[in-house]
């Protein structure tokens, strides 16, 4: 336009659009902490759950636009593209580590439950995922003028069998999946008998609100083209481990079998 771009130029536009995912990041998170609280569900699976996938979210789109901005740059200008990619991966380098400050991995660890595992494992796959991206992006496969990422950088596993697969993450273009043996129509049968029990249980207060948010996490992700096998599993923990004691019989039984829990 008027003067002639430079690479501090390029820079600080990346850092631009990287600093408006992590607003958004935090923004999202704060608000997710207040609603859960509200409700009594704050030290719940579901706000852990949906505090990783918020994460995800936000850095997915990060990347994508500082991909975007790369390729637009390169074709604009006559900057050296090298030096523009390397700039590139720096910075979203950067982007990584304040996405996981924003999350705050350590404070969703201590609620234990089995739910370490997972976080820990949705932590480094975000790692991963940024070397899947810039790998897919050097060969020509990923498009950064999409407005979204592409499927395979979404992290989502489409359940199609249920019990007891592994699931495999953080290893650059590694494809996430599991075996769970049953369908998903089996699961949404056994939860609707098990949360008929519950309510019959006269069960209330904290307790009560515990299972209801994780309920409402394995509902969420039913309702998913894709869903995440692990999420569901995990809420599926959560909810066993207070409901014992409060919730018999074979409506439990059932629901803890088809998670592979029983």
């Amino acid at each position: 336009m008027f003067e002639e771009a430079t690479n501090e130029d390029f820079r600080n536009w990346i850092q631009h659009h990287l600093d408006k995912a992590i607003d958004a990041e935090k923004r999202a998170l704060v608000q997710l902490a207040n609603e859960t609280a509200a409700k009594g569900s704050f030290q719940s699976s579901y706000r852990i759950v949906r505090s990783l996938e918020l994460a995800h979210e936000e850095f997915d789109k990060g990347v994508a636009a500082a991909l975007g901005e790369l390729s637009r740059v390169i074709e604009r200008t006559e900057l050296d593209k090298y030096e523009l990619r390397k700039i590139a991966e720096v910075q979203l380098n950067k982007f990584i580590e304040e996405v996981k400050i924003a999350l705050k991995p350590d404070s969703l660890r201590k609620y234990g439950g089995g739910i370490e595992k997972t976080v820990d494992e949705q932590v480094a796959a975000l790692d991963g995922k940024l070397a899947f991206a810039l790998r897919q992006y050097d060969v020509g496969h990923f498009d950064p003028h999409q407005p979204e990422p592409p499927g395979n950088m979404k992290n989502e596993i489409t359940i199609q069998q249920m019990y007891g697969g592994a699931i495999q993450q953080a290893s650059p273009g590694a494809e996430q999946s599991t075996t769970i043996n049953v369908s998903v129509d089996d699961i949404k049968v056994a939860l609707a008998d098990f949360e008929a029990a519950l309510k019959a249980s006269d069960t209330s207060g904290a307790k009560f609100a515990e299972m209801t948010a994780d309920i409402d996490t394995i509902k969420a992700q039913l309702s998913k083209e894709s869903p995440s096998p692990a999420i569901v599993q995990e809420a599926g923990r959560s909810l066993r481990s207070v409901a014992e004691g409060v919730v018999a019989g074979g409506a439990a039984s059932v629901l803890w079998k088809i998670l592979g829990l029983g």
